[in-house]
């Protein structure tokens, strides 16, 4: 206990104020991210200053420091949001504006900041109990706010006696199943990794199962064959000897490329694939994700270096009608790499597949250089992240989306644990 609450303090202890009052800041924003606009467009001032604190402690900052840390993450993500700001002229339709990135925006500083709020000791303790804690907490979101409809509703006889609490301020009206076991594939297997590579032991070993368990249970509740596939997939990575898991990284990489590739230049094809995959070759989900994929198809040829605009795949039922669905709206194309490609056209692709390469060469360096136990959290963070790429071939959790900000602390914990083993080199725990 006295080793975490060391680890813990470290975060205060051994830096400016500038980091006391940016992780304030960072508590403030992510809660803001959750209102729903427009109450949460009140709160965009929150970002001045974020990057006046982050500006004048980059230009203090040792520059040989800076210069032996090369945040990949950061490069990617800031071109992602350089991108989204330049749809906003280019786009051509109209689009709410700068206020869509505001969610975006919050994630990118997440990836900015997060190196340097840990140093070593809190490195290898703070983002274990991150993990657990989100976990926790998406738990909670999924057990009291899950709208049990649909494919969900075959479990009413177990889901009625759960809590509902949809209409709390921050998520009214709850979650869709589908929405949620997004979330969760991030959060599951990267639990399991902890236990797996064997981060976390003792009580705490024994609280991560429980809470991994109790995720995995209400996941399968949620009947989402996306989040079901996704988060099987990361288990399975993170069964992977870690002596052997950058194989296994080129490996998911080089097949989630061929996925997407599949869906976008093969929808209808790709969706029996995968139907008869399953085993269940009548699904109507996988039918309706062939109409959906063929559609942001449509956008994509007609804009192919801008893209329709952001966030307007669901709004363009006149333009680009959809068979079946003409009086629905469809929030996203129920394919991560084609709500790039929709937000922001061919370059979007492009960037979204460059974080995806940022991802794998972030891990590599870090099981290069790192310790093991750098080694083992980064692989958590990878299978959370593989995981919910997974999902993201059928399915889909946009970038200005609520839970994205699970997606870019992702990120910034990698980026993290990534500059506390190129600090160190290859010390011993």
């Amino acid at each position: 206990m006295r080793q975490n609450r060391s680890a813990m303090n470290t975060l205060f202890n051994q830096y400016s104020y500038i980091y006391v009052i940016e992780f304030s800041l960072w508590i403030a924003l992510s809660a803001t991210h959750w209102l729903p606009s427009p109450q949460r467009d009140h709160w965009v001032f929150l970002l001045i200053p974020a990057i006046i604190l982050s500006t004048y402690d980059f230009v203090h900052k040792d520059r040989s420091e800076t210069l032996h840390y090369q945040n990949r993450l950061a490069f990617s993500s800031i071109a992602l949001l350089l991108l989204y700001a330049l749809s906003i002229y280019t786009a051509p339709f109209t689009t709410r504006g700068w206020i869509l990135l505001y969610r975006p925006a919050i994630g990118l500083w997440m990836v900015l900041r997060f190196p340097y709020w840990w140093q070593e000791r809190a490195a290898r303790t703070c983002v274990n109990w991150v993990i657990a804690g989100t976990a926790l907490l998406v738990f909670i979101m999924g057990f009291t706010a899950i709208q049990w409809t649909g494919k969900a509703a075959v479990f009413a006889s177990i889901t009625d006696h759960f809590p509902r609490w949809q209409d709390f301020a921050a998520w009214p009206g709850g979650f869709n199943p589908n929405e949620w076991a997004g979330a969760a594939a991030w959060i599951a297997p990267a639990l399991f990794a902890l236990i797996r590579y064997r981060v976390v032991t003792g009580w705490r070993a024994a609280g991560t199962t429980i809470l991994f368990a109790a995720l995995t249970a209400l996941l399968f509740l949620s009947q989402s064959l996306s989040g079901i596939a996704g988060a099987s997939i990361g288990v399975m990575f993170a069964l992977v000897p870690l002596s052997r898991l950058r194989w296994a990284m080129a490996a998911g990489g080089a097949l989630l490329l061929i996925g997407n590739l599949a869906v976008l230049l093969a929808p209808t094809q790709s969706a029996d694939a995968l139907a008869a995959v399953s085993g269940r070759p009548s699904i109507h989900s996988l039918e309706h994700r062939a109409v959906m994929w063929e559609r942001a198809n449509h956008m994509l040829a007609d804009h192919p270096w801008t893209g329709v605009g952001i966030a307007l795949y669901r709004s363009l039922r006149a333009e680009y009608p959809t068979p079946g669905y003409e009086h629905v709206l469809l929030p996203h194309p129920h394919n991560e790499a084609l709500q790039f490609a929709t937000d922001l056209g061919i370059p979007g692709l492009i960037v979204f597949g460059w974080i995806v390469l940022s991802v794998g060469l972030t891990a590599r360096r870090v099981m290069t250089v790192g310790s093991r136990r750098h080694g083992a959290m980064a692989a958590a963070l990878c299978a959370g992240l593989l995981s919910h790429a997974v999902f993201g071939l059928t399915d889909a959790i946009p970038i200005w989306d609520r839970f994205a900000i699970l997606g870019w602390g992702m990120l910034a914990l990698l980026a993290a644990v990534e500059r506390a083993a190129t600090a160190h080199g290859s010390s011993p725990d």
